[in-house]
């Protein structure tokens, strides 16, 4: 099961997401600030995926994308964005170095989706036991 770091400065939005990943069989954690951030990408294991929301509590998506670049860190970061004009979009992406967006308004209809795409199944392990006769 893989874990999806939540950093996002809205309660609600938290409790949705959450809810949202656990029944689609991922193990969310939530990070409200961001040193709490920084602690949790700490304990992911490859496969993780991070959903951001542009800002929050202590910094912004784009901060959170800087530090995880100096560090050498290589997770997914998915920005949750307000409907911003395209250009906008294209500054997340491109510049901050998100992975993809998602709509606030949108959230229950692309989380899952989008976390499925990027969400690795490097960390799965298959044990074969062999068969005695």
């Amino acid at each position: 099961m893989n874990k999806i770091l939540i950093v996002d400065a809205s309660d609600s939005d938290c409790r949705l997401m959450s809810g949202l990943l656990t029944r689609a069989g991922y193990e969310p954690v939530i990070a409200e600030d961001m040193e709490a951030a920084k602690q949790e990408v700490a304990k992911l294991s490859p496969g993780a995926v991070i959903v951001s929301a542009m800002k929050f509590r202590g910094g912004t998506a784009r901060e959170l994308i800087n530090w995880l670049k100096e560090e050498g860190y290589k997770f997914p970061v998915l920005a949750v964005v307000d409907n911003l004009v395209p250009m906008e979009l294209i500054d997340v992406m491109c510049d901050w170095g998100a992975v993809n967006i998602i709509q606030r308004p949108a959230i229950d209809k692309q989380l899952v989706e989008m976390v499925d795409k990027y969400a690795s199944t490097e960390n799965v392990m298959f044990f074969l036991h062999a068969h005695t006769p």
